[in-house]
């Protein structure tokens, strides 16, 4: 999938359009105590949904993207001295302000060891307020909304990732073949089904051998057929 396939504008505006409206469903824009639970469960679970469908359309544009590397970027003479720091008028304290750790959707599933059983039953029992469910939602949206103002900033990302999976050895992603859920727009589905199908296509098409890239190589836009 390129930036200029009709198909990436029209899937972003099928998904913002459900996300919108769980924001209005649920209230989260007005209040972080003015939802319910059951809304927030509820709309949680079409959340992940859109989230997972979003990582599919991520991942079909990536893996048709053609990057190309590129020579690292000079360093320095190591005999030229460092910048002094500005000096600070006097009167005047700096403040520094801890940095807010931003959301962010995670493009690639996390890596997951299945040589032990994981024993559910100690897990403890809590309720969770409902203020902390708002904002644990809340930062799913602006997570998911970050990824679809900039898709290809996020698919050049998920490329370079893919490539050192690809380098180092390791298997390529495994799809599982799942239908897409109902209460959802029928245009989701659609949209379901044609990513389904490139992403398996594009699969098939993983190279065996590794990629020969250093490792201190960066990429840049290339023209097609001239990627790794």
């Amino acid at each position: 999938m390129r930036t200029d396939d009709p198909l990436l504008p029209l899937a972003i505006e099928q998904i913002s359009l459900v996300v919108f409206s769980l924001i209005g469903w649920t209230g989260i824009h007005l209040s972080l105590r003015r939802p319910v639970k059951w809304k927030l469960r509820r709309a949680g679970t079409k959340l992940k949904v859109l989230e997972g469908l979003v990582r599919k359309l991520i991942m079909v544009l990536a893996l048709e993207l053609d990057l190309a590397p590129v020579r690292p970027r000079s360093k320095p003479p190591a005999d030229e001295p460092p910048e002094a720091p500005a000096q600070t008028p006097d009167g005047i304290e700096i403040i520094e302000f801890p940095r807010v750790r931003q959301p962010r959707l995670s493009l690639l599933p996390p890596v997951m060891d299945f040589s032990e059983v994981i024993d559910l039953s100690q897990l403890p029992h809590r309720t969770t307020p409902v203020h902390i469910m708002a904002r644990r939602f809340s930062r799913r949206i602006v997570a998911l909304q970050k990824v679809l103002d900039a898709p290809e900033v996020h698919a050049k990302r998920l490329a370079r990732s893919l490539y050192r999976i690809r380098k180092a050895g390791e298997p390529k992603p495994f799809l599982v073949a799942s239908p897409f859920p109902n209460g959802f727009r029928p245009e989701l589905s659609l949209l379901h089904v044609g990513l389904t199908e490139r992403l398996q296509a594009q699969l098939h098409l993983w190279a065996s051998e590794r990629p020969e890239i250093g490792p201190g190589d960066r990429f840049q836009r290339g023209r097609p057929g001239q990627g790794p």
